[in-house]
């Protein structure tokens, strides 16, 4: 099907393809003779003629086992996740299993047990130790999940313990996302510490935004207890890290001072921030408490650090907090194709392949990933990955993108996946949502467009930057990778 560009009305001289190439448009620029008007127009119906069909949106091709089993052979497999507990100490206001997201799983209490996670790893190794002979030096992953995954310590241990026995060859590397309250326990933290573990520490910034949305069970507040924690027990641990939550309650500037005069990397004690996220917004009422001041103050403040960061850009400059708040994402609209791994599998860019991770429930059943909050199998750890499932789900995701993003002139740019799905047969986008997100790429677009116009190659030496780390990645940058 073949689709219009898009008119940028905010870049008067460029529209857009598909793909997010920004084509100049001369006929509209300075004055001309009207043969060099004519010439250009027909220059850029031609040029879109010639564009447009290789980026219609057709439905894809349907996929076979045959296709997964090639995938996986050579691409799948980068983690095993292992969701140890559905328990949880906290009770935390943003939670998909909070009340605000009725569509997901709520609270549960069970436990995965040794023998449950034993034949995980065993799963998972087998297929790396087989994607050894295609990907050399293969990385392997665990990483342990919850819940609170520390409430069930013990298992984590066994697996540790486990795996340093029977795969001690393959420098697997350990990562663990945790509130951090168990950490209390100096024999949980020394354990951690010993074997090298990467700590991913839930930490919402200065400490009103924290305690307001980070509660214990009980109702109490948590920052002081967490900072007691890193000071006693992480000062000079290496492989620890935050993952910082926002939402337009929090006042970005005051946000933005205090990883400045406190993060690790600034010389100061809080474990380097690693990502910032806006809390999730699909099938929730989260967002309906926030009056329009609180909104209209949010947004403001984003513009006046969005700003910052685009005066810095220009000057070949950059500050590591406006990287994770803005760049980020408009590296992804810069260049989606590079930062998407579909593989042709789907009609837009946004998906993963179902089991590309391996995300194992506590009875056994493996996920399509950690981020998807309903029961939708692919198989389980004594069948492995059930093909003809996960094909199956990739069809009918194709299936319902198609009639829902088939006329989206921006659709390659989105990134809609699994995780925006309320049920397994309804994606959760609204059509406000599709606008926000049409509304946003474009801007995107005008701000790199803004910045390349005086500082040509500034988003390709980005990311060449980050192809660098890759190459050369240390263990401490590992998770960093991962988490871009």
């Amino acid at each position: 099907m073949k689709k219009e560009a898009v008119v940028l009305n905010s870049l008067p001289y460029y529209f857009l393809d598909d793909y997010g190439i920004l084509i100049e448009d001369l006929e509209i620029k300075g004055e001309a003779s009207e043969a060099y008007i004519e010439y250009n127009r027909r220059y850029l119906e031609n040029l879109n003629n010639e564009l447009l069909p290789f980026y219609a949106k057709e439905m894809p091709d349907v996929v076979n086992e045959e296709k997964l089993e090639n995938y996986y052979r050579a691409q799948g497999f980068t983690e095993l996740i292992l969701k140890v507990t559905e328990k949880c100490n906290f009770r935390c206001k943003y939670c998909v299993y909070s009340d605000y997201y009725p569509y997901t799983t709520s609270y549960g209490s069970a436990d995965m047990t040794f023998e449950t996670a034993k034949k995980a790893i065993d799963l998972y190794m087998k297929q790396v130790e087989r994607q050894r002979y295609f990907v050399l030096n293969k990385i392997p992953f665990i990483a342990f999940y919850g819940g609170e995954p520390l409430l069930n310590f013990e298992l984590v241990k066994d697996v540790i313990e486990y795996v340093k026995t029977q795969y001690g060859d393959y420098n697997v590397i350990f990562t663990v996302t945790t509130n951090g309250l168990p950490l209390e326990d100096q024999q949980i933290a020394n354990f951690l510490k010993k074997h090298n573990v990467i700590i991913c520490l839930s930490l919402d910034g200065y400490p009103e935004n924290h305690d307001r949305n980070r509660i214990r069970a009980d109702g109490r507040p948590s920052y002081d207890t967490i900072l007691s924690i890193i000071h006693k027990s992480f000062l000079d641990y290496p492989l620890i890290y935050t993952l910082c939550c926002i939402d337009y309650r929090t006042d970005l500037f005051k946000l933005y001072d205090f990883y400045n005069n406190n993060d690790r990397i600034n010389g100061g004690n809080i474990p380097h921030l690693l990502r910032i996220s806006r809390i999730f917004d699909i099938g929730t009422n989260y967002y309906d408490q926030f009056t329009l001041e609180e909104r209209t103050a949010y947004i403001k403040s984003f513009k006046e650090l969005e700003k910052k960061y685009i005066e810095l850009a220009i000057s070949d400059k950059s500050d590591w907090f406006l990287d994770l708040l803005i760049g980020q994402e408009i590296l992804r609209v810069y260049d989606r194709l590079r930062f998407a791994k579909n593989q042709g599998f789907y009609l837009i860019n946004g998906c993963c392949i179902p089991g590309e991770k391996i995300f194992v429930q506590p009875n056994g059943l493996i996920g399509i990933c950690e981020k998807v909050c309903f029961d939708l199998s692919i198989g389980d750890v004594d069948s492995g990955i059930n093909l003809k499932s996960v094909a199956e789900i990739i069809n009918k995701m194709n299936k319902l993108l198609y009639f829902s993003c088939k006329e989206c002139s921006l659709s390659s740019l989105c990134s809609i996946c699994y995780a925006y799905m309320l049920t397994p047969d309804k994606i959760g986008v609204s059509e406000n949502e599709c606008c926000n997100r049409r509304s946003s790429f474009i801007h995107s677009l005008s701000v790199i467009q803004k910045i390349e116009s005086e500082n040509k190659g500034f988003f390709e030496r980005k990311i060449s930057e980050i192809i660098r780390k890759n190459k050369e990645a240390q263990l401490s940058q590992l998770l960093d990778i991962l988490l871009r």
